[in-house]
């Protein structure tokens, strides 16, 4: 349910910089990735249509790829199991790689049904710690040769406090834990910046 300010922010700051920004729902034509807490394995899928589309339309056989947590792990998926060599680089932004708490509570079922989708919210239970789909993303995890670099959010909303205590013992962005963030020997960085901050992705560039 990202916040479109982010993309706005990230996209600017990359054409800035010379590069040229696609953005995945206007690639497949559709909001983003649908439904947006659908099945990640199937969002993979859509990851891969997207790059393949990128390719031939500008020629080139690798993109760099700037993902929004649960964009993240499907990108990651997507390395994993059906990866044609065709990333340079990855960045994720507040990727939940080993979950979040949050995610098996009320908060996270309300805005699963309400601003979901799909009424089966997968994407929500896929994203709860240890769940069968991060045991099996994890496993034996290697980048295949992609630039990864993380960016995590360190800003705790209050509101988020109440609802979740146990956050008051972890660095978090108020939905992802830093810890769930950053994969060992992974690059990552961090700023002051919550979940879904529109400069959560710009601070990096």
């Amino acid at each position: 349910y990202s916040d479109d300010r982010i993309w706005d922010q990230v996209e600017a700051t990359l054409e800035n910089e010379g590069f040229l920004v696609y953005r995945i729902g206007e690639v497949l034509n559709q909001p983003g990735l649908v439904p947006n807490n659908g099945n990640i394995i199937d969002l993979a899928g859509q990851v891969k249509r997207a790059i393949d589309l990128v390719k031939a339309q500008t020629g080139a056989s690798k993109i760099h790829i700037v993902a929004h947590s649960m964009g993240g792990l499907a990108t990651r998926f997507y390395i994993r199991t059906n990866y044609q060599y065709d990333l340079d680089k990855l960045v994720t932004l507040g990727t939940p790689n080993e979950g979040a708490p949050i995610a098996r509570g009320p908060i996270a079922q309300f805005f699963g049904n309400v601003q979901g989708n799909s009424s089966l919210d997968l994407a929500r239970v896929q994203m709860i710690p240890g769940s069968t789909f991060l045991q099996l993303l994890n496993s034996n995890f290697g980048t295949r040769g992609v630039n990864h670099t993380e960016i995590a959010g360190t800003f705790l909303d209050s509101i988020v406090l109440l609802a979740q205590p146990s956050y008051a013992f972890r660095i978090t962005d108020s939905i992802v834990p830093r810890s769930s963030v950053n994969i060992p020997n992974i690059a990552c960085f961090q700023n002051r910046n919550a979940h879904n901050d529109f400069l959560l992705g710009a601070a990096y560039y």
